[in-house]
């Protein structure tokens, strides 16, 4: 993979991360700004998946892949979390 394809994925992820910040702050205007358990679950997913995306990303500018191709494994336990607690049984 050349580098042009590199940078134009750590772009892309650069994007996603607004994205996420963008509907955490739609969620929390939601209903009059009020706040649910759920609410700071995903909020915290959300953050969880900014965090690990940045960290990615400096990982692979900085050539660490040892280190960056976990935080793939991270990002997709964050991901399926939120989805996994809608099915837990009371």
């Amino acid at each position: 993979m050349s580098e042009k394809h590199i940078q134009k994925g750590l772009e892309v992820l650069k994007q996603h991360e607004t994205k996420y910040h963008e509907l955490a702050g739609k969620m929390l205007r939601t209903d009059g700004g009020k706040l649910f358990a759920l609410d700071l679950m995903f909020v915290a997913a959300i953050h969880r998946a900014i965090m690990v995306s940045r960290g990615f990303r400096e990982m692979i500018e900085g050539v660490n892949l040892t280190c960056a191709f976990p935080l793939v494994r991270i990002q997709i336990d964050t991901m399926l979390r939120p989805r996994l607690s809608d099915s837990a049984v009371d």
